[in-house]
């Protein structure tokens, strides 16, 4: 655990004013749930460091640090955005993260050593993900039992992050097992099968607690006889991201009764989510692909790109830019072509699968040297032969994988 001193803060007892010794801790849950927001909000402000940071009494714990690696003696005045400038940075916009209730737990913070002055659209972005963040937290902590008053919040939420074992884990489980349930029963039963076209899929839950979350993958036949494919990450665990998940997945299969084109169906569900007013961030790549001719369209709503594997072996990525879906920020989405070549196949996934060694590189790595290999390329399953050549150790998170191999 790293730990580093700041000065004293103050904070409020029985109405009397106190300082204590306040330090600053790692403390992440053990699935990284928070390590997206915090690479998603460092990436809104073209910052280098984002921290998801939860305040007790007596120290400042980080939920999730983005770029922040290496820490040192800070300076000697109190609050987080003190503590950034004693590191060296001379930018910090902090969003509170304020339960329902109104306590406030800490901040999610991004961080630059270059002054700057951030947009109104930044900061409602950074207010919305922080949103995201609390409701995962107080969904923890609830279900975990572990607090008796408001003033217990924070101490709570920093030990349920620390995962640690409480009276309440029966009922974490009741409400682990009731999301598990649900969302099988979401995930389609049959894939669509043409004389071209073999699609493969498999979701692998996490190992540790074996944490539910909110990713999917469907894939459906249209009139005109092409076929829609779909895979996403709604932000978070638990029953609520479970439920999220179902509310667009369906949605997208309801939609593509009028529209098919793929950003037009990502368009849509901005949409929807704005009359859901919902505070939830979620990924999603949607595609439409015609089985006789190998074209597949698609757009992604800042999902991970797909790979492409082609019948010689090598294996690119298909870029694939966009927000995800829920973002203030609205840019126009737009859909991209390209044209499956036989023996070719295309990887579709969550994050969880390059991010099981909690190194991106390293994980997207693993996965071009599986893709590649010509025993998982001819495999009747593709998905659980991926997943098995690359999560040869316990994965933080949840993974979906599809395969599309036409030709």
């Amino acid at each position: 655990m790293i730990i580093l001193r700041v000065s004293p803060v103050q904070h409020r007892t029985n109405g009397a004013v106190h300082s204590t010794p306040a330090r600053l801790e790692a403390v992440a849950p053990r699935d990284g749930s928070f390590d997206r927001i915090t690479e998603l909000a460092a990436r809104l402000f073209e910052a280098p460091v984002a921290v998801v940071a939860i305040v007790d009494e007596d120290r400042i714990r980080f939920a999730s640090r983005f770029g922040l690696d290496r820490v040192a003696d800070v300076a000697k005045e109190p609050g987080l955005a003190e503590a950034a400038s004693g590191l060296g940075f001379h930018f910090c916009a902090c969003a509170p993260l304020v339960t329902r209730a109104g306590f406030e737990l800490g901040s999610l913070c991004v961080m630059d050593r270059e002054p700057r002055t951030p947009s109104a659209k930044q900061l409602a972005s950074l207010a919305m993900m922080a949103g995201v963040v609390t409701d995962e937290i107080e969904l923890r902590v609830k279900t975990a039992g572990l607090f008796a008053d408001e003033r217990e919040m924070s101490r709570a939420a920093a030990s349920v992050l620390a995962g640690v074992a409480t009276e309440g884990e029966a009922r974490y489980e009741q409400e682990h097992n009731i999301a598990q349930a649900f969302q099988h029963a979401l995930l389609p039963q049959f894939l669509p099968e043409s004389e071209n076209v073999h699609l493969d899929a498999i979701y692998a839950a996490a190992d540790d607690r074996d944490l539910v979350g909110g990713d999917w993958y469907d894939a459906f036949t249209v009139d005109d006889g092409k076929i829609v494919i779909s895979i996403g990450d709604v932000g978070g665990h638990g029953l609520d991201a479970a439920v999220w998940m179902g509310k667009v997945s369906q949605s997208l299969r309801a939609l593509s009764l009028i529209e098919t084109e793929p950003h037009a169906l990502l368009t849509c569900l901005d949409r929807l989510l704005d009359r859901y007013e919902a505070n939830i961030l979620i990924t999603a790549f949607v595609a439409l692909l015609d089985p006789e001719t190998g074209e597949m369209r698609y757009s992604s709503a800042g999902h991970s790109p797909p790979f492409v594997r082609r019948a010689d072996g090598t294996v690119t990525e298909l870029r694939a830019g966009g927000v995800p879906l829920g973002m203030p920020i609205r840019l126009e989405r737009t859909s991209d072509r390209i044209l499956l070549a036989p023996g070719s196949m295309v990887l579709l996934y969550t994050d969880g699968l390059t991010e099981a060694t909690r190194n991106i590189i390293e994980g997207e790595r693993s996965v071009r040297e599986a893709l590649s290999r010509e025993d998982v390329a001819r495999s009747q399953n593709p998905a659980r032969a991926l997943r098995d050549a690359v999560l040869s150790r316990a994965s933080f998170d949840d993974v979906a994988i599809l395969t599309i191999r036409f030709g």
